[in-house]
Parts: structure tokens; sequence; C-alpha cells
């Protein structure tokens, strides 16, 4: 095999796709209790500087997809005063607005 050969190979799949993600199923209850663990005081922690306007965490923090993630923490945290909530690149990201 040439390496004229290698540049017409087709493109491979996305090793990632079929990625699992064990916190994808769980009970609003037990969601509730991960956002508690995980999410809270990582909210808490960047609030206390006045410049973030921003907090976030990491998807493999929490175990779950961008989707998810997402979907929950916008049930969990409506009408709580963030600005935006939601999901990008590997961080599922609150925006934090001011008084």
């Amino acid at each position: 095999m040439s390496w004229k050969d290698v540049i017409k190979m087709p493109p491979i799949q996305n090793p990632r796709k079929d990625k699992k993600y064990p916190n994808d199923n769980l009970s609003m209850e037990e969601y509730e209790e991960l956002f508690e663990d995980v999410v809270d005081p990582e909210i808490e922690k960047m609030a206390k500087d006045m410049d973030r306007t921003v907090a976030y965490v990491t998807l493999n923090e929490l175990g779950m997809s961008k989707d998810k993630a997402a979907e929950i923490a916008n049930k969990l945290y409506a009408k709580k005063g963030y600005g935006k909530i939601y999901a990008s690149g590997n961080k599922l990201i609150f925006n934090l607005e001011r008084n």
C-alpha cells in the first residue's frame, strides 16, 4: 500500500459515537442529589468571585451527555435567577445574572 492509497481511504466513524453515560437514566430524585453534590458547590464557589459571569461543571463530573445534562439542569434550576443554562463542549454552563 502506498501513501496514495491512504489518502483515498474513506473517513472513519467517530470512535466516541457510542459512548455510554452512566447518569443519563436516573430518577429525578437521583438527579437532584447528583446536582446538589456536584453542581451546587461549583456555582457557590464561582459566584463568590464578583468578576465571574458563569459557573460550570464538566460533563465528565456529572457522567452525563450534553443534551441530558442541559435538560435536567434547566428543569432543576428554572426560575432561580440564571440567565441561561446550556451545555457546550464538555461543560454544563450557568450564566450568573447580577442583581
